[in-house]
């Protein structure tokens, strides 16, 4: 999957498509060694047109749009990962990128990810969707990646993102399986 992530960095790149890898790549990337079978991006609600038109001359087709998601497949399923766009606002994307890192990957490319406490704030909201399937990684990915980066809920900031995000339930719950304060 490194290679599509590549070849949709270099074309973003040479595009002026922002885009920021969230999802499973963004969890590696924070290293939590973990296996997904797609690619997400996140990109502004403003350069979805841009990211079709890209995504279609590379072979990709939409298969499924709503307010906030668009989904690729594309016509080679077997040699293509399908690629997922999370669209938000400016003001969120500008919030983001503001915080966002950059992780080497293969060959010293720089890919954008959002910051550790904003891939938990996105992962907390996977987990409060009525559509995500049982038994996916979602908390457990929110546990390590909480745990390799030392994020802490004594932290204020990091605190309110878990309870806009996730909820009263959800420190309550991170507080239990964290043994917090032990």
């Amino acid at each position: 999957m490194i290679p599509l992530l590549l070849q949709i960095a270099n074309t973003a790149q040479k595009r002026d498509l922002p885009f920021l890898v969230v999802g499973g790549h963004a969890v590696i990337l924070l290293g939590v060694p973990r296996f997904t079978k797609d690619l997400d991006l996140l990109i502004p609600d403003t350069h979805l047109a841009a990211w079709t038109e890209k995504l279609e001359s590379m072979g990709y087709r939409q298969t499924h749009l709503v307010h906030a998601f668009a989904q690729f497949q594309h016509g080679d399923p077997l040699s293509y990962a399908p690629i997922d766009l999370m669209l938000v606002d400016v003001a969120t994307w500008e919030k983001l990128v503001a915080a966002s890192l950059r992780k080497t990957v293969a060959e010293n490319w720089e890919i954008p990810i959002p910051a550790p406490a904003h891939i938990v704030a996105m992962k907390l909201q996977a987990v409060s969707s009525p559509h995500r399937r049982p038994g996916n990684s979602d908390w457990s990915d929110i546990l390590d990646i909480i745990k390799i980066h030392h994020l802490s809920l004594d932290d204020e900031t990091f605190r309110s993102i878990v309870i806009r995000y996730g909820g009263i339930a959800a420190i309550e719950r991170l507080k239990k399986d964290l043994s917090y304060g032990r």
